[in-house]
């Protein structure tokens, strides 16, 4: 019996966010029409369709997709994620956003991104490895170090790339390891990388203090998403004196206007417990989270979470000036009516890739293992305060058309990285 796995609805949102945020740059840069065309449009798209063989014995049929937007830089870098509502534009989007983090925060990358239309929640260990394997096949044609490097994302994990490592390292007959990033150290990875872009969020939010004159030590601070992300941004942020009043996850939010203990919420991060189990706070709705006022304000979940329909509701007001942080995800474009200083998100989460350009390729496999293991606090990148970039630079970088802007030099010689 073949089982049919219900398949998201187009997410072209995202797709038109992506491409009118492109053309408001575009236009204050004056870039001509065949720059326009280029840029716009992504240059591989890969579908695929696979059987899987589940624990029952039955046959499920599943769609994935993986999309290269730009490779002007170098190979393509992006996540994979495993969710329902993937689908081609959100992938296509996604994929665009990328090409702009990794020049923004100038590494040679390009942008990709891909996914699966499944819920890992509701399938087996063994079921989730056998339909990783087959996607990372079913891909493989367009995958490699120096083609394109996928990376963990929304429902993937460490043990996922290391799944697809194994499978391009069987097929090509060799160790192929820097094929993705964000495996486990035991098979190449590096230490940080999990909370490299949730440690990029506490530099922002650092750095965003300063200009806006706020004293992290006590501002208040509401995470929308508890996930990998989310949960280490908050426990940083909490360790560096702010106050957590809220946080949430997909089963809900919950609220302490005393401050939240992040450490002891982390184990509902990793186990994937619901938060609302937790005990000493209030519960409410995300939708009343994103309306608390609180100094900073990060969603961190989904994208589309701000809109125009809540984004006058957004409260971020606190004891200075209001900051809304445009975090780990997609899509989130409030209305400029509110006036909030916001901080575009490709300037918080480009932590994982600078953290590999730092690390001169070790998650690749391509320097002594014995570097590996440096610890990331002695890093270059922690040593330096980020510098923000304002985001039409992305479109004038080395490669991609217009005059090279100056951009912050790194501590040693550029390398291309995994």
């Amino acid at each position: 019996m073949v089982v049919k796995e219900p398949q998201a609805e187009p997410a072209s949102d995202a797709l038109k966010t992506a491409l009118a945020q492109f053309d408001t740059a575009a236009d204050r840069l004056g870039l001509d029409d065949g720059m326009r065309v280029v840029l716009r449009h992504c240059k591989r798209e890969l579908a695929v369709h696979f059987p899987v063989r589940m624990d029952n014995g039955t046959v499920a049929e599943f769609s994935g997709y993986r999309v290269q937007h730009n490779l002007a830089r170098g190979p393509a870098k992006g996540g994979l994620r495993y969710n329902l509502n993937v689908s081609l534009d959100e992938v296509r989007a996604l994929a665009m956003w990328m090409t702009w983090k990794s020049a923004v925060v100038n590494i040679p990358y390009g942008g990709a991104k891909g996914g699966v239309i499944v819920n890992p929640k509701l399938l087996s260990e063994r079921e989730i490895e056998n339909l990783t394997r087959r996607y990372a096949t079913e891909i493989s044609i367009i995958i490699g170090p120096n083609e394109d490097i996928p990376a963990p994302d929304m429902g993937t994990d460490a043990r996922i790339m290391a799944w697809i490592m194994d499978t391009i390292s069987m097929h090509r007959g060799y160790t192929e390891a820097g094929v993705v990033t964000g495996k486990p150290v035991s098979v190449g990875g590096t230490l940080g990388r999990a909370e490299a872009t949730g440690r990029g969020l506490l530099y922002i939010v650092q750095e965003a203090a300063r200009q806006f004159g706020l004293a992290l030590e006590g501002a208040t601070v509401a995470v929308q998403g508890f996930g990998n992300v989310g949960a280490v941004a908050a426990q940083l942020l909490r360790r560096a004196g702010a106050t957590i009043v809220a946080v949430s996850d997909s089963s809900g939010a919950i609220h302490n206007g005393n401050g939240l203990d992040i450490d002891a919420l982390m184990p509902h991060s990793r186990d994937h417990t619901p938060l609302t189990q937790a005990k000493e706070a209030d519960q409410i709705t995300n939708a009343e989270l994103l309306a608390l006022p609180v100094d900073f304000l990060i969603p961190a979940a989904l994208e589309g979470q701000i809109h125009d329909g809540n984004a006058g509701d957004v409260r971020a007001l606190g004891a200075g000036p209001p900051v809304l942080l445009l975090g780990r995800r997609r899509g989130q474009r409030a209305p400029a009516s509110r006036h909030h200083p916001r901080l575009p998100r490709r300037f918080g989460d480009g932590g994982e890739e600078r953290h590999h350009h730092a690390r001169g390729s070790d998650d690749a496999g391509r320097q002594p293992r014995s570097r590996s293991h440096t610890h990331p606090r002695h890093l270059p990148l922690t040593r330096r305060r980020p510098r923000i970039l304002p985001i039409p630079l992305v479109l004038r970088s080395k490669g991609m058309g217009g005059a090279t802007p100056r951009a912050p030099q790194p501590d040693h010689a550029p390398t291309r990285s995994s």
